[in-house]
């Protein structure tokens, strides 16, 4: 991945006060992680700040918070967004369809919300994805089948692959993003506390 300009260190101040987690993938690189894990509450301003410093931003993390669909059109503006936990909130297949134009995003954490069959039939045009997890939310076992149908391959680290992962509590649909070039993904799983290396 080609590395870029650093980003706005006074936007990167101003997340941090507002609670946000804000890492860099690496020591010597300028793209960051976006972890809520200490927010809760989602708000426009905020999204605002990540708006930017967008092409900075490559993973997200607002699973058990108060992010709605049409604060994921603002996300959708994150376009080297590489990585989206979604998680335990109440995003909608009307929100998936705003995420629909993040062409580099390739996983997808949809563990625990109100997405539907419909949010299948989205999720088969984003054919660059290589994981999507999914549980505990309105999907019918039916759709899912006819999904993985549709998938290249399942498993890991085939190119693409859809985890129906038990539920455990909060524990439930965390797991990694890959290696490399994002290696530095793994390297802050302990600070974030929300990836589980696999494979």
């Amino acid at each position: 991945e080609k590395e870029i300009g650093e980003a706005d260190t006074e936007v990167i101040s101003q997340l941090k006060a507002e609670g946000v987690l804000v890492i860099p993938v690496s020591t010597s690189s300028n793209y960051w992680m976006i972890n809520f894990v200490t927010r809760k509450t989602v708000s426009d301003e905020t999204l605002g700040r990540l708006a930017q410093i967008s092409g900075h931003v490559v993973w997200m993390n607002v699973g058990f918070t108060s992010v709605t669909d049409d604060q994921l059109r603002m996300v959708a503006g994150l376009q080297k967004l590489r990585a989206l936990y979604l998680n335990n909130t109440g995003i909608t297949d009307h929100g998936v369809l705003n995420l629909k134009d993040l062409k580099e995003l390739r996983y997808l954490n949809l563990v625990a919300t109100q997405t539907t069959d419909q949010t299948l039939s989205a999720l088969a045009a984003m054919d660059q994805l290589k994981k999507v997890y999914l549980y505990g939310n309105r999907m019918s076992s039916r759709a899912i089948r006819d999904y993985l149908q549709r998938v290249p391959a399942v498993g890991y680290p085939l190119p693409s692959a859809i985890f129906l992962l038990p539920h455990r509590g909060k524990e439930a649909g965390l797991a990694a993003v890959g290696a490399s070039p994002w290696a530095g993904i793994d390297r802050h799983a302990a600070v974030t506390g929300n990836i589980t290396r696999i494979g």
